[in-house]
């Protein structure tokens, strides 16, 4: 019975964040062909905003979960990325003058935070912001437990693209 209720409640969790106002599934022109993706992470969930304020500085915004290695392992994760971005094109984003497109990304983790699953809320423990196409293009990653250190047994990884 318990496993039911569970299971309607995450159910109805994910069917409400598919419907929420600017929330759907994958639709968006962003390319993420040129994303690594960590060995082995399976892919749980894609968003983006069909429909972004007008003060954000972007026109298309989506972002992907992945679950992926052993919870002991968010160093080599993180150390993944920062090398495999950099290998694809992606420069980091770094040094006084991307202050500020720096604090916007990192507002993005709390704004996409409500479309994630409970279950899928960690510590946030790692981040990276990268650029490319003469600052067209935007990506975040960040990095953390799956759960409490105590139960947690993945490392989820958030991935954000905008243009």
């Amino acid at each position: 019975m318990k496993k039911c209720i569970l299971s309607v409640f995450g159910l109805t969790i994910i069917l409400v964040c598919t419907f929420l106002p600017g929330c759907v599934g994958e639709k968006s022109d962003i390319n993420w062909n040129d994303i690594p993706v960590y060995p082995e992470a399976e892919l749980l969930i894609t968003r983006n905003w069909t429909v972004l304020p007008p003060e954000e500085p972007w026109s298309n915004v989506e972002w992907r979960y992945y679950l992926a290695a052993d919870k002991h392992s968010e160093g080599e994760v993180a150390s993944f990325y920062e090398a495999e971005m950099l290998a694809n094109g992606w420069r980091d984003i770094s040094g006084p003058g991307f202050t500020e497109i720096r604090e916007v990304l990192w507002g993005y983790h709390e704004k996409i935070d409500p479309y994630i699953p409970p279950t899928m809320l960690g510590i946030l423990g790692s981040w990276g912001y990268y650029t490319k196409n003469d600052k067209k293009d935007w990506a975040a990653t960040w990095m953390s437990i799956n759960n409490e250190w105590e139960i947690a047994d993945k490392i989820y990884i958030v991935i954000m693209q905008a243009k």
